[in-house]
């Protein structure tokens, strides 16, 4: 069965692990996938998610960029523009997981997660937000986990910038 056939997927994080079983999920009912990493040591994860998407028949496009910057996530969408000249779905799946205590997280440990897990989708929304209403509207998902309505220890960043991305609705 092939819901997708035609429709274009954004899947942040997709070079590995969830991610990139949700970008695979969307290919293999007949989507076409915009991977995406961030750092360069995932390159070539990207590059085996992106044939993995071909193997499904689906087109695909592969962008590199940091989330939390409006200059990179500017810049992917431009790609995506330039590629597919639209955007049916947006999965906001990538974040990090940093430990540490309350008391003694340093404040640049607090920014980086928050950065990454909160204003990351913050940014790629507006900009799926806005192309989506450009075409024939589309759908946003932010993936989040349990520790956004129950806090998990040694992980206070992580379970405020999750209990954020629960509330946030484009």
């Amino acid at each position: 069965m092939n819901d997708m056939q035609g429709k274009v997927v954004f899947v942040t994080g997709s070079a590995r692990r969830v991610g990139r079983a949700i970008a695979l999920a969307f290919a293999a009912q007949g989507a076409s996938c915009i991977i995406h990493y961030s750092s360069a040591s995932s390159a070539d994860d990207a590059s085996t998610a992106a044939e993995a998407v071909r193997a499904y028949g689906g087109d695909v496009l592969v962008v590199q960029g940091n989330q939390a910057s409006s200059a990179d996530v500017n810049a992917m969408f431009a790609a995506v523009q330039h590629h597919f000249g639209r955007l049916d779905v947006m999965v906001n799946s990538a974040s990090i997981f940093m430990r540490g205590d309350l008391l003694n997280l340093a404040e640049a440990e607090w920014d980086t997660v928050l950065d990454t897990n909160l204003k990351g989708p913050f940014l790629l929304t507006q900009q799926a937000g806005r192309l989506m209403q450009a075409n024939d509207g589309g759908v946003i998902i932010n993936i989040s986990d349990n520790s956004g309505l129950h806090p998990w220890a040694n992980r206070p960043h992580h379970s405020v910038s999750k209990a954020g991305l629960i509330i946030v609705e484009p």
